[in-house]
């Protein structure tokens, strides 16, 4: 820590397993079973390590105000190819590039937190001429106040979006949170704004999905 300044350096070990399954969805039938049975019989498994950097920076003594950024994968990690895939012409390896996220933490009262993030890097992923680069932000308001640290509940709201395709359309998320003593329970969802029609002419959204979890804190 540097003044304001808060900086970190993450090494971890990277285990990862490769397999390679093609096939052409309009020609033919198949199972799911058929996908895990060829990725079993082909797959590679490659162990290495990669290099992660952080940075946060406290605009006030007090941090109300934070502005982080996150370089992952600094390294390059490299993953072995199964041959099947290497001669379907998808290249020797995989390789995980250098990932870079802007995120600012905004504290203006007692009780209310603002977040927002965003890719800074258009990033690769395993589907071909598929990219990822997602814009977050979101809002959480505390109905008791801080120094009753016993018992809390938070209401939330968020907005996400892949900026890199925007055919996606956006995800909303909403979520309520308990605290009591150590404990934590979170309940959220989300949607989709873009709609597709179903099987009766319906249009309903594209992605919903609810999570609930519970934690213990010390």
């Amino acid at each position: 820590k540097i003044n304001n300044l808060d900086l970190g350096i993450n090494l971890k070990v990277m285990k990862g397993t490769t397999g390679f399954y093609e096939k052409r969805l309009k020609d033919e039938e198949f199972e799911a079973e058929d996908i895990k049975d060829d990725f079993d019989k082909t797959k590679k498994e490659t162990t290495t390590f990669g290099v992660d950097l952080g940075l946060m920076y406290s605009l006030t003594d007090a941090g109300k105000t934070k502005i982080g950024l996150v370089v992952k994968n600094i390294n390059t990690p490299k993953f072995d190819q199964p041959d099947s895939a290497i001669i379907a012409g998808y290249g020797k390896e995989i390789e995980l590039k250098p990932q870079a996220r802007l995120g600012v933490s905004f504290h203006p009262w007692k009780r209310v937190f603002v977040t927002a993030d965003y890719d800074v890097t258009k990033n690769k992923t395993i589907m071909k001429n598929y990219k990822s680069q997602i814009f977050a932000a979101g809002l959480e308001l505390n109905l008791l106040k801080q120094e009753q640290k016993n018992f809390n509940i938070a209401l939330r709201g968020g907005y996400k979006s892949n900026l890199a395709e925007k055919d996606e359309g956006a995800i909303l998320t909403a979520g309520i949170g308990f605290g009591l003593l150590h404990c934590q329970l979170d309940i959220s969802g989300n949607m989709s704004t873009k709609k597709v029609q179903n099987e009766d002419g319906d249009k309903i959204p594209q992605a919903a999905g609810v999570m609930a979890t519970l934690s213990l804190n010390f």
